[in-house]
């Protein structure tokens, strides 16, 4: 049976949105999980982690629909593979890591959550550091993965999703040269049809006038369901404040008239969620194995046929 040691750390109002949204239920749950486990380890050419939490990650994100999750295992794998250099033998834990996810900060997970319970990642585009110095793209892509492979860890994320804010002040041509348009689309991709994720929102703000080409580039890369929970802040942060508790947002983005309490810097936010959260040793080596190169996919001894209705199940949008 699935780990019979698993205690969930989910709240009321998560197993209810777990039920309602997800159909999952605490009796169904382990049944589940030892479904896809059993599967898993029946196919010779897939090699995956098959622990409780890993497993609900894949589940939750396809809403409990085993030939879901199968298909979101093997994409999830099969896209590591394309992109190694993103991903395997990378230590999440490495000196070089901790500096880029200081530098700037650049993408700084907020304190808390929003009433919805989802987790709030601001992406500080303007803060990239395009000097390669110290490192470069695919040093900050391979460290922003595993950023969100920590989240992805956490229940209340799996089941509640995250928002996204990409704040666009100060972005320079050169920042936009350097992100590149082949990268932006294979982490997009990879975001929508790979990862264990419920991406609910994306936000963009402090536009300048090159992001008319840059939202054109982005939206075409997008699902119609993801398309259609994107939001444009033309008037600076006075909409953004309308979807963000201001206890939440770094000082650096409260108005001066602003009394309640304060989370912090963009910086003391970082250092925060690095020290409490992020250097979790546990997690650390959950992440450090997944990216070990112990695991992925070998197509070539995939079987034809018997297993085909999941290349041919209805395609899930992201959720």
């Amino acid at each position: 049976m699935a780990e019979e040691n698993y205690a969930s750390d989910l709240d009321s109002y998560s197993l209810e949105k777990a039920r309602v949204e997800l159909f999952e239920t605490p009796e169904k749950r382990l049944g589940s999980v030892q479904a896809l486990k059993d599967w898993a380890m029946q196919q010779p050419w897939l090699k995956t982690p098959t622990d409780t939490h890993f497993l609900l990650s894949i589940l939750r994100a396809r809403k409990f629909s085993q030939l879901g999750a199968r298909e979101l295992l093997v994409n999830y794998w099969t896209k590591q593979m394309e992109s190694p250099e993103w991903f395997v033998g990378a230590d999440p834990g490495s000196e070089e890591s901790l500096q880029i996810l200081r530098a700037g900060p650049t993408i700084v997970p907020l304190a808390g959550r929003d009433k919805c319970g989802r987790r709030i990642l601001l992406f500080k585009v303007g803060n990239l550091d395009t000097s390669e110095k110290y490192y470069n793209t695919t040093s900050y892509i391979r460290t922003f993965h595993f950023l969100g492979d920590r989240l992805l860890l956490e229940e209340k994320t799996q089941v509640n999703g995250i928002v996204l804010m990409a704040d666009f002040m100060n972005v320079s041509l050169k920042q936009q040269l350097w992100l590149g348009i082949d990268n932006l689309r294979k982490v997009l991709k990879y975001l929508q049809k790979s990862v264990p994720v419920r991406l609910k929102e994306l936000h963009f703000f402090n536009l300048g006038p090159f992001f008319d080409a840059i939202f054109v580039t982005i939206k075409s890369f997008l699902s119609q369901k993801l398309q259609s929970r994107v939001f444009v802040h033309s008037r600076g942060l006075v909409t953004v404040y309308k979807h963000v508790d201001m206890s939440m947002l770094p000082v650096e983005y409260l108005p001066d008239e602003y009394q309640g309490p304060l989370a912090g810097t963009l910086q003391d936010i970082m250092e925060k969620f690095i020290l409490e959260e992020y250097l979790d040793r546990k997690s650390l080596l959950f992440i450090q194995e997944l990216h070990s190169g112990r695991y992925g996919v070998d197509l070539s001894i995939k079987p034809k046929t018997g297993d085909e209705m999941v290349a041919s199940f209805r395609k899930l949008s992201v959720d």
